[in-house]
Parts: structure tokens; C-alpha cells; sequence
């Protein structure tokens, strides 16, 4: 009889503890899933929050002249940045950054001069090799679909890439005269890699960056004025003014974030907003 006592004692403590492995199992089981509902929902809010801030400097940024005029310098850029920092909405908040594709070179229709003076500029080694590389790219496979592509060509490591993208990009061409560089926002880098490439002396940069920004025409008598060699095609890829912007918006809710992207462009006052690459995550 104490050996059956014993017997069923055992298995009594046995049950118990399985019991009470199960219950805990299924705490944590039913916590989890918790957690996991509510960052799936403080996801979807955070993305919808991110399409209602995209939606609101979207429109600002073409809404009157005056804003897309404000935005053609890079103090202009600066400060609607710094407004749209943490905004407060639907129970989140979002923060915006604006950039102009116009300030950078395009990968898609850069010279070989032009890459290869980017890169000495930024002190990347074997420039020409890999200028002649992107190039080669270009003529294999077509137009870069992004910039991010530039990690699939060989003879550019990753330092390379990393280094090479803030100064490219994609989006400025597509209507007549599009591909062209903002003179207010570019960078001392870019803007001395495109002097140099249309043989212009060598003091225009230094010229153009301490009379910027310009809000008119007069950039072209300016420069023209400073470089009479270059042709008139040459001093009009120069503007003064930047209807492309890259709009980037960093949603919260909760613990989640969410960032999404677009392009736009607009080129007349009251004329609709192209969407040259619509919303997209990161």
C-alpha cells in the first residue's frame, strides 16, 4: 500500500508539472500572439501614417510657385525638412526629407569623363577602369533601374558603391530638358565634375558657389559670362530651379516604423504632379 502511495504521489507531482508547463506554454503562447497582433497593427498604422505625410508635403511642396521656388536652394530644402520633424498624427508620427535628384549626376547618361572625374574628386582608385566599367555596364544591360545597381558591375567593391551613390541618380530625365543639374543644391563635387567635363576654367565653381543661390535666368548670362567657350547647350544643362524632388517619410507607431519614398515632378504651376517613381518601402 505505501508503494502505491508512493506510485500515485509521483504521478500526481508528475501531472501537476506538465499542468502547470502546458498553462505557461499557453501564457506565452497567447502573449506572443499578442505581442505579434499589436505590432501588426502599429505597422499598418505607421505605413498609413506614412501615406497621410507623403500626401501632406506632397502637396505643399507644389501647392503655390512659392513653395517649389523655396525648395530650388538648399536652405529652402533644409528648412521644410526641419518643419515636418515628428509630426503628430493618427496616434504616431512622421518626418520628412526632402532632397533634389537635380543636385546629382545622372547614372544613366553620365560621360565617361563625367564618372571618372567624380571619382577622382572623391579619391576612389582606378578611376578610369571603373568609369570604362560603368559604362560597359550601361551598354550591356541597359538603363540603371536604380543606384543600387551599381553593386552588380564587378569592378566596383562595396566602398565604392557606398561612396558613389549620394552623388548619382536616376530620376532626372524623362521630359525634354529634364536632365539637368540645380546649380542652388549641388554639391562643390558634382558641380566641378560637370565644369570640368565641359572644359570650363577652373574657377567657376569657386564663382558659382559663392553667388548662389540664383533665382532666375541669370544663371546662364552668369556662367556664360565666366566661360564663353561653352556652348549654349552646355551653360542650359545648368538651372536654377528643381521641380524633382525625392520626398522620404519615416513613419512611427508604437515600435514600428515604416519608410516609404517617391519622385515627383511638376513643372508648371497648376499643372498635375507626375509621379516619376510612385510610393515605395524600404
Amino acid at each position: 500500500m505505501k508503494g502505491e502511495r508512493g506510485y500515485i504521489s509521483i504521478m500526481a507531482i508528475w501531472i501537476s508539472t506538465i499542468l502547470i508547463v502546458m498553462a505557461s506554454g499557453l501564457v506565452l503562447f497567447v502573449q506572443f500572439n499578442q505581442r505579434g497582433i499589436k505590432n501588426y497593427t502599429n505597422r499598418i498604422k505607421a505605413y498609413y501614417i506614412a501615406k497621410a505625410g507623403m500626401n501632406d508635403v506632397t502637396f505643399y511642396v507644389h501647392r503655390n510657385q512659392s513653395n517649389r521656388k523655396q525648395l530650388c536652394t538648399e536652405a529652402g530644402l533644409l528648412e521644410v525638412s526641419t518643419s515636418y520633424q515628428a509630426v503628430q498624427f493618427g496616434g504616431g508620427t512622421y518626418s520628412v526629407v526632402i532632397q533634389d535628384e537635380k543636385s546629382r549626376a545622372n547614372l544613366n547618361t553620365a560621360s565617361e569623363n563625367l564618372l571618372k572625374g567624380i571619382m577622382n574628386l572623391l579619391k576612389i582608385d582606378d578611376s578610369d577602369k571603373k568609369a570604362r566599367a560603368i559604362i560597359k555596364w550601361r551598354q550591356e544591360n541597359g538603363y540603371f533601374l536604380n543606384i543600387e545597381e551599381l553593386g552588380l558591375i564587378n569592378d566596383l567593391d562595396v566602398n565604392d558603391c557606398f561612396t558613389l551613390m549620394p552623388y548619382f541618380t536616376i530620376y532626372s530625365t524623362g521630359l525634354p530638358g529634364s536632365c539637368s543639374l540645380n546649380v542652388n543644391t549641388a554639391s562643390r563635387i558634382v558641380l566641378q565634375a560637370h565644369f570640368d567635363d565641359f572644359r570650363a576654367p577652373a574657377r567657376l565653381t569657386d564663382q558659382v558657389m559663392s553667388r548662389r543661390p540664383f533665382m532666375g535666368e541669370d544663371v546662364w548670362s552668369f556662367i556664360k559670362k565666366r566661360a564663353p567657350s561653352l556652348s549654349d547647350v552646355m551653360v542650359k544643362y545648368f538651372t536654377y530651379s528643381a521641380p524633382l524632388h525625392r520626398i522620404r517619410v519615416t513613419a512611427a507607431a508604437g515600435t514600428s516604423n515604416v519608410v516609404l519614398n517617391s519622385v515627383v515632378e511638376q513643372w508648371a504651376e497648376n499643372h498635375e504632379i507626375i509621379n516619376v517613381k510612385d510610393w515605395w518601402e524600404e
